[in-house]
């Protein structure tokens, strides 16, 4: 692997940042680094566990699941108005609230104690939604002797899950789209006899999954997109043959097209890698003067950290999977120049929005052995 380092031009990981900046390993320039941008401040889950703010224009680096990733995220908005002073929800005729009760996800005294011990107990927070949109509830919570299993979700539209909860501080979810445009209650309610739980960081997105926690205190609060573009140059990118490696993970299948790209800034000249539309479907387009080749695979499961690498050169294309040569084209041509790396399609669109382990750039097409080590 050592000698795979020293191959390639480019190599990304999640290890330094500055503001603007996405830093690159190598070359250790200016030029190999990716302007950043997301004009708003973020959070992530810091390397100590906690939910940490992250100021505007600087990129972020999450500890979820305890492995430092690059995050890139869409924009959002928290559509819950507080979301984690619980003395604005509704609540139950015999629903206790106390707030700063025990120390929260973000590592200060700031989560609510909720207690009831009548059947339905429960805390809402009304909220317009819109018929036909799809809608991801997140709320983190965690057990303090009562019923442990507790619906999550929207009472307007009768569209609840139930969810078990434990000792230990969890986010849990739940996804469902609008049958009707009304003013739906957002709770948390005990499915049994009991409530006796801690709270904290709820949020409403007009997504199909969730994305990192947005505080709000009195309004909706929206998160703008990350962008990461711009990296390399002519000498570090070869358009005569070279290999585009990442080790990513998706957000979700979310019925997008998210991609990362080598190109002459157009969709004319690219070697782009595509996650599809389709679900768990990997694309890769290189094109040549607006023709392209289009090579597709369907793996297992995108959301999932996998290891993609496409190889290009004159009649010799292919996909290469988790250690494996998964898809091969012998008739193409290559483009002309390729001058960037973008989280993007090559143009500044269909941005790619997931978590990056790393992102390397070759400028010869690896042997085979080379290209099962590399994604192994």
């Amino acid at each position: 692997m050592s000698n795979l380092l020293s191959k390639a031009s480019i190599v990304l990981t999640p290890t330094a940042y500055s503001d603007g900046d996405l830093h690159c390993i190598k070359p250790n320039t200016a030029t190999g680094d990716f302007d950043f941008t997301r004009s708003t401040t973020a959070t992530r889950i810091n390397s100590s566990g906690n939910v940490e703010s992250v100021a505007a224009n600087l990129p972020r680096i999450d500890y979820t699941g305890g492995t430092g990733q690059i995050l890139l995220e869409p924009q959002t908005t928290n559509l819950l108005t507080y979301s984690e002073d619980f003395t604005e929800w509704d609540k139950n005729s015999g629903t206790t609230l106390t707030e700063n009760n025990i120390i929260s996800p973000d590592g200060t005294q700031n989560a609510t104690l909720v207690v009831s011990a009548g059947s339905g107990s429960r805390v809402g927070l009304n909220t317009s939604i819109v018929s036909g949109t799809t809608y991801t509830f997140s709320v983190y919570l965690k057990n303090n002797g009562g019923n442990t299993s507790i619906n999550i979700g929207s009472h307007g539209t009768t569209q609840l899950e139930t969810v078990t909860i434990n000792n230990d501080w969890n986010r849990y979810t739940t996804t469902f789209t609008a049958s009707s445009t009304t003013s739906s209650s957002i709770r948390i309610i005990s499915s049994g006899s009991s409530i006796n739980l801690h709270s904290w960081g709820a949020q409403l997105e007009a997504l199909s999954f969730s994305t990192s926690y947005i505080p709000t205190s009195g309004s909706t609060v929206t998160k703008n997109a990350d962008a990461a573009n711009n990296a390399g140059s002519s000498d570090l990118i070869s358009s005569t043959e070279g290999v585009l490696y990442a080790e990513i993970s998706s957000l979700s299948n979310d019925g997008t097209s998210r991609r990362i790209s080598l190109s002459d800034g157009s969709i004319n000249n690219r070697v782009s890698l595509e996650i599809d539309e389709t679900a768990n479907k990997i694309k890769a387009f290189i094109s040549s003067g607006g023709v392209s080749q289009i090579l597709q695979h369907t793996a297992t499961d995108l959301t999932q950290n996998n290891k993609i690498a496409i190889k290009y050169k004159l009649n010799d294309m292919s996909i290469w999977l988790n250690g494996s040569e998964v898809v091969t084209d012998t008739s193409g041509n290559m483009p002309v120049g390729l001058d960037r790396l973008n989280f993007d399609k090559g143009n500044l669109s269909n941005d790619f929005y997931g978590k990056t382990k790393c992102l390397a750039v070759y400028k010869e097409a690896l042997t085979d052995a080379e290209l099962t080590c590399l994604t192994t």
